[in-house]
């Protein structure tokens, strides 16, 4: 790890275990609440979350039109957000990210 920081730069090192913790944090969200609206494994829920996030498309069958309003707001927002653009709004915008 000493050598990870040395090479990259403190500030780097941060910046991506930041997206890669939003990542997770973002799809055990969306996960447990897809699970728990629909009645759904936990599994099919990752998967679901997973997929909206990264933006592939694939589904286990709980995105449909009957998905309730909030579930495909929530989706909605992860493909938004599991764009790598987005990534660099928000660095524009927040100077806390630039620190």
């Amino acid at each position: 790890m000493q050598v990870i920081r040395e090479v990259l730069g403190i500030k780097l090192v941060r910046e991506i275990l930041i997206v890669i913790g939003l990542y997770i944090g973002i799809s055990t969200l969306t996960r447990s609440a897809l699970s728990y609206t629909m009645g759904r494994s936990l599994d099919d829920g990752m998967f679901e979350a997973v997929s909206a996030l990264s933006t592939t498309g694939m589904s286990t069958g709980i995105t449909s039109l009957a998905l309730d309003s909030s579930s495909k707001l929530m989706l909605i927002a992860n493909m938004i957000l599991g764009r790598f653009e987005i990534i660099s709004v928000l660095y524009i915008f927040f100077s806390s990210l630039r620190r």
